[in-house]
């Protein structure tokens, strides 16, 4: 994500990962699996609360990298959870994906990785601003959520993908429609995983407690062209876990996962 704007014992590795120089031992993204997780029932005690308000997503910005949805400078959108200490305020979302339907996200599941990664980024209201925030390990939330590729758009992206396209035949930065709705992107707000990490581009600041959605969504190939029209692979490898250990808001039995009444809605759009 943009900077700006029972075998926890041992340390998890993955094939080709090499220790970064000069970096925390917090570093994200990570590859979540089974052996890392433990349930935490008090994370089932209330879902995710979004409060999106609409037109807070002021405009879209495109440069080589990808792109940023920012929010309006009184943003009024805000995030509270379980696993949260306080009030998070939205401040942007953008996006990680990779050339082809195999490969894009940054974190993966059981080595899986999937087409894409979409970051929804708070920071915590009680310091005031976001750059005070990223001097504090609480300081931060990042909602991840995983994109596969199918066949039908998904509508409530679209907005999105209309102003990328509009922002690349201009001047880089155009409006976001009013009635864009960030409510529609979150599949399933009662199962997660949450673990503390940090940005996946420089400065690598390790101050996010992350958020990762267990459901992802689904993007239409022409949404995700258009996307990789921009730059054809934006993702991070997964890093170290050093000890860490990740929580999940629902039991992991095996291969097969305990899920909550919530039914995914958004994932087949």
């Amino acid at each position: 994500m943009p900077a700006k704007r029972k075998s926890g014992s041992k340390t998890k590795t993955t094939p080709g990962i090499k220790k970064a120089e000069k970096l925390g031992s917090k570093q994200s993204p990570i590859d979540i699996t089974k052996d890392i997780v433990d349930y935490d029932r008090k994370l089932r005690a209330s879902a995710l609360k979004l409060k999106y308000v609409a037109g807070d997503t002021e405009s879209v910005e495109v440069n080589d990298h990808g792109f940023t949805c920012w929010m309006k400078e009184n943003c009024s959108t805000t995030l509270s959870g379980s696993h949260l200490p306080g009030t998070y305020q939205l401040i942007q979302f953008h996006a990680h994906w990779g050339g082809s339907r195999r490969c894009g996200s940054e974190h993966l599941l059981e080595g899986r990785q999937f087409g894409g990664e979409l970051h929804c980024v708070f920071w915590n209201k009680k310091y005031g601003s976001f750059e005070n925030a990223t001097r504090n390990s609480d300081g931060c939330t990042v909602v991840a959520i995983f994109l596969v590729e199918g066949k039908n758009d998904h509508e409530g992206f679209q907005p999105v993908v209309t102003a990328v396209q509009k922002a690349r035949e201009g001047e880089g930065r155009t409006d976001v429609a009013k009635d864009f709705d960030l409510a529609t992107l979150f599949p399933d707000r009662l199962s997660y995983y949450t673990y503390q990490g940090s940005l996946t581009t420089p400065p690598y600041t390790e101050c996010i407690i992350w958020t990762v959605l267990r459901r992802p969504i689904t993007l239409g190939k022409n949404q995700l062209n258009v996307l990789r029209q921009i730059v054809t692979n934006n993702f991070r490898s997964p890093q170290l876990v050093n000890r860490r250990r990740v929580r999940s808001s629902f039991i992991l039995i095996g291969k097969n996962e305990k899920e909550g009444s919530q039914k995914n809605n958004s994932a087949s759009s």
